[in-house]
């Protein structure tokens, strides 16, 4: 039945999200909102350290929807990145720009094959270094326009949030029981930061 199809599908969805307690050292924590509209959500993410425990990764993106159609294209979409980001880790893409060129054009590519994606999807990756953090940025599957990456200086921050739009929504709300969009966001606390800036 359609009940049971969402069902699994919202379980699947789960059990692609990072654990809370994951990434947790004397430099940074991460945690986030996952938070779907209904059942099933357009959004999703990731964030990972690098094997050294050097760079924290992630991306997060934001499908139209909150369906069966946005649940099977977030999780396409999601292999997508990880497929990309296995490159970047491999050497075979250099730099965050090439990954995200990488993904736009397959998720071009998808939408061109696939009647289900006509859709859009929003999205940015970022690499953080202890006091700097590379972005890319954009909407992706309109465009073979390469991206541009952003680097921002962080030494002073104390926490680094990236959202979708349902967050700025809800803040604009008096109850999480009235949001209108799905919820996401990363939140990363950056340790010691004043500590490190004095010595």
């Amino acid at each position: 039945t359609l009940e049971e199809t969402v069902k699994k599908a919202q379980i699947n969805q789960a059990e692609t999200l990072p654990n809370f307690i994951e990434i947790e050292n004397e430099t940074l924590s991460v945690n986030y909102i996952y938070s779907p509209y209904l059942n099933l959500s357009g959004d999703l993410f990731n964030y990972w350290l690098d094997e050294d425990n050097k760079f924290l990764y992630g991306y997060l993106f934001d499908c139209t929807g909150h369906d069966l159609i946005a649940w099977r294209q977030t999780a396409k979409i999601k292999t997508i990145f990880n497929y990309a980001f296995r490159f970047y880790d491999k050497k075979v893409f250099k730099s965050l720009i090439e990954v995200m060129n990488n993904i736009n054009e397959e998720i071009l590519f998808q939408m061109d094959t696939d009647s289900d994606t006509s859709a859009y999807v929003v999205a940015i990756i970022f690499k953080l270094e202890y006091e700097e953090i590379e972005l890319c940025r954009k909407l992706l599957g309109f465009s073979t326009d390469n991206y541009q990456e952003e680097v921002l200086d962080v030494s002073n921050a104390k926490e680094i949030v990236f959202c979708t739009d349902g967050l700025s929504d809800l803040l604009t709300l008096d109850n999480i029981q009235n949001k209108k969009d799905d919820i996401t966001a990363i939140f990363i606390k950056l340790k010691n930061v004043f500590e490190s800036n004095t010595k």
